[in-house]
């Protein structure tokens, strides 16, 4: 066992261990350009920059013969190959947990730092390049960028913990083992009553890399099984999307009592306003028939599907509802997504609930406002109330835990939250006031 150690270089161990290691990059690289995820690209750069800069240690070998015409060169590039495998393990670490989710304001700077960090490791090696000051190499490398690279080490290191991923374990293990082996082999070769171990350092160092890797590779496997299960969960989600969509569509009896006031105005032979309430039940069709293909449209669409339905509810009125809608957004209403016909069912349980068929001077209003990113429905009715403000009974009788699930779907893709509220008016009048509150989504 101590003559493979010794001669760890020149038996092919450590070719075999690197040669694992370009394996692992090569296949990771492959992965990145088919399926697109950044995450193999990073970690693809990681471990071809690890080969690059550890082969340098290597001699007497097929590949030492292969870049020996540049090994010079190659050689004083080493601490740009280290700075460089360093920026990509930390891009790798971020995008892997997710660190802009779990610590956005962090996140930001040490990206900025490592930015400057490579512009630093760039601008100097120029200069000493430029200027032949190789024996600064040394010293840039001790007092500049290695401190540097170990505080941002420091400092993901504390940003994978505090993230919420199942893939931080990975992440932790595998940087552990290659510091630590790093760590064990310096002491080796720098502590003189470790002298009878040198045989050792090497192998420590190599071993501890290829375990790193082969854990950042399962951890990457975890991912797209993590993937895939969510992807297959989506898709059940977008089905019952889908179904509930298909539920909230018009109700049956709205459509009979619509079409019967149209055959009573035939009757009474009114034909003008047969015809144009005809006109207006076509258009408010096509407008249902055309949102029920989408599970997202524009605020706009919306809005104009919530008017065609007005207007055909007001057929078999003899005093038309006063629907009112007041506006208070910055962004475009044709640049706004929301779920398809989410107000509408909302509106038609205020006319089935709230108002009684002979009320007079019905009157619904829908104000629409921003707050920080999310944009807020409120709808409000001069009708009965409630017996019982947020009652679920009276949700499921009228359908609304079908908007309340098809909230949740909306914000969920987005990773934020929805919120859905009925309750009496807070301005202490009669009646009922629906309340909504969606993440703002826009088509850019």
């Amino acid at each position: 066992m101590n003559d493979i150690l010794c001669n760890f270089h020149t038996n092919g161990t450590s070719m075999f261990v690197l040669a694992i290691v370009f394996y692992i990059a090569g296949y990771h690289l492959l992965l990145f350009l088919k399926n697109k995820d950044v995450s193999y690209f990073y970690y693809g750069m990681y471990a071809l920059l690890l080969f690059v800069a550890y082969s340098l240690n290597v001699r007497n070998n097929f590949y030492y013969y292969l870049i020996q015409p540049f090994y010079t060169e190659l050689y004083l590039l080493r601490y740009i190959f280290a700075a460089t495998y360093a920026y990509f393990y930390f891009k790798f670490s971020f995008v892997l947990v997710n660190t802009k989710l779990f610590t956005p304001k962090l996140h930001k700077i040490i990206n900025v730092v490592l930015y400057v960090f490579v512009g630093y490791v760039i601008a100097s090696h120029f200069y000493i390049y430029l200027f032949d000051k190789k024996e600064l190499l040394e010293a840039n490398f001790m007092f500049v960028m290695a401190p540097l690279m170990t505080a941002v080490y420091i400092v993901t290191i504390y940003m994978i913990i505090v993230s919420k991923s199942l893939l931080k374990q990975y992440l932790l293990v595998g940087s552990f083992l290659l510091v630590g082996g790093s760590l064990v082999s310096m002491f080796i070769y720098n502590f003189h009553f470790l002298s009878d171990y040198s045989c050792f350092a090497h192998p420590i160092v190599f071993s501890s890399m290829l375990l790193e890797n082969i854990i950042f590779s399962l951890a990457l496997g975890k991912k797209q099984r993590i993937i895939f299960k969510e992807r297959l969960l989506y898709e059940q989600e977008l089905n019952q999307e889908k179904l509930n969509l298909l539920r909230s569509n018009l109700n049956p009896h709205f459509i009979f009592n619509a079409l019967n006031s149209i055959k009573s105005l035939i009757i009474d032979n009114k034909m003008k306003s047969a015809i144009q309430s005809l006109g207006l039940f076509a258009k408010m069709m096509r407008n249902f028939l055309n949102s029920t293909q989408e599970i997202e449209h524009t605020l706009a669409k919306e809005l104009a599907v919530l008017d065609s339905y007005i207007q055909t509810e007001n057929i078999r009125y003899d005093e038309p509802i006063e629907f009112k809608i007041e506006k208070k957004i910055t962004i475009n209403e044709e640049e706004i997504s929301i779920p398809s016909l989410i107000l509408q069912p909302l509106v038609e349980n205020i006319i089935k609930h709230g108002f009684t068929f002979d009320k007079k001077n019905k009157k619904i209003k829908l104000s629409i406002h921003q707050e920080k990113d999310a944009l807020v429905f409120v709808i409000t009715d001069n009708g009965k109330g409630l017996l019982k403000e947020n009652d679920q009974l009276t949700e499921k009788k009228s359908g609304l835990s079908i908007t309340r699930q098809r909230l949740a779907f909306f914000a969920k893709k987005v990773n934020s939250e929805s919120t859905f509220t009925l309750t009496n008016r807070c301005d202490g009048k009669v009646g009922a006031e629906v309340t909504l509150k969606l993440p703002i989504i826009t088509k850019s």
